[in-house]
This record gives C-alpha cells, structure tokens and sequence, in this order.
C-alpha cells in the first residue's frame, strides 16, 4: 500500500512448513530499504541538475497554460518572454531548494529539519517573484509540511511506489491477480466483501505437517 509500510503488519502471514532440510534460508527476500529520492542521486551536480530539470517542468506548464488558455498571446515576442517570466524563477527555486537540502543535510540531526531548511529558499524567491511577502508564510508552510511527512515515511520506511510493491515476499502477476467481479462465485453472497478480517489471522486449513511429529 502507498504510503504505508512495506511490512504486512495487519494480516500476519501463515508460515508454511516446506520441510526440515529447508529451513527458514530463502524463504523470505528481504525488503530493501527506502531511499531519499535526492540520496539515489550519486553527485551533487546530479542533484542540482535534478532540482533545475523539475523546476522547469513545472514552469513550462505553467507558462503554457498561461499562454494558451489565459493571455492568449499570438506574438513569438510575447510569448517567449511569457514563457522566461514563469520559468526562470522556478528553475532558480528547483536549484535552490536542493542546494539548501543537501547543505542541511550535513549540519542538521533529521531529514525532516533539512526539509524544512529548504523550504525557505522557494518562498523567498516566490515572495520576491509575486512582489507580496503573504505569500512567503503560504508557500514555506506547504513545502515544510509535504517536506516533513515526505522524510518522515522514508524514515518509517514506507512504502512509496505508486505503480508496483517494494516487497518481493508478496506475489504478483497475472497468475495473482483477481479476474472475477466482486470475487463472484467463489464468495457465499453476491457484492462486495463485507467482513473485515485485516487484523485476525486466517485459518490456513488442514496441512499434513501437524501429523509428522
């Protein structure tokens, strides 16, 4: 689950006996560890390009969104300059806040102060940018806090891919995955699941490992 832990704390799994030669050796993979996005990046340079590559993204869409569907410039002139005015301030603001978080990051206890550190440059530069210093107090507290929570779940060692599980002891493919509607036949009641079993442990059932003593 995103956002929650990679180990399955609330349904603990039914260990099954594989034999006495087995033993528990490859029988659980370990979980790898979740990385900060900024750390998997191996120099500092790569960091900032990194930082200045998200800023501009992020300014594009803006400055196109703005010409297209807001100014509706015509002129090549005017929309370049458009085009500057929305982005350079946030290619400054990407390359900034990494360079604040990686200075942190080296003179600060936790990764959540560092978020927090980093936070002050883009809003300094989007109050200088907006000519209104409200805007600083706005922009530093949205970024501290999704900063704070963001090193708090890397910390906690969350879960945080959207697409696959980071733990390789759950099974998938197409092998596992649920083909029927709403699990119809194969539950006693037509509609959804209505038990909530994610805390107890599931009865395994009948093995013949309790008869071999």
């Amino acid at each position: 689950m995103v956002f929650g832990t990679k180990e399955n704390k609330f349904l603990v799994p039914y260990r099954i006996f594989r034999g006495i030669d087995a033993g528990d050796a490859g029988v659980d993979i370990p979980i790898p560890k979740t990385v900060d996005f900024f750390d998997q990046k191996k120099t500092f340079g790569d960091k900032l390009k990194c930082g200045a590559y998200l800023g501009f993204v992020g300014g594009a869409s803006f400055a196109l969104n703005d010409i297209a569907y807001h100014t509706h410039l015509t002129e090549a002139k005017a929309r370049l300059l458009r085009f500057t005015y929305f982005t350079a301030p946030t290619v400054m603001a990407g390359v900034g806040y990494v360079a604040a978080l990686e200075l942190a990051k080296k003179y600060t206890e936790t990764y959540q102060s560092a978020y927090c550190f980093a936070a002050l440059i883009p809003a300094g530069i989007d109050a200088s940018w907006r000519r209104d210093i409200r805007r600083f107090p706005k922009v530093f507290g949205f970024l501290a806090a999704a900063g704070f929570c963001y090193a708090t779940l890397v910390d906690e060692n969350a879960a945080l891919n959207f697409w696959a599980s980071d733990n390789p002891n759950l099974p998938a493919g197409q092998v596992y995955r649920k083909h029927h509607f709403l699990d119809w036949p194969h539950k006693e009641h037509i509609g959804p699941k209505l038990d909530f079993d994610f805390v107890t442990v599931k009865d395994p059932g009948p093995t013949y490992a309790k008869w071999e003593k």
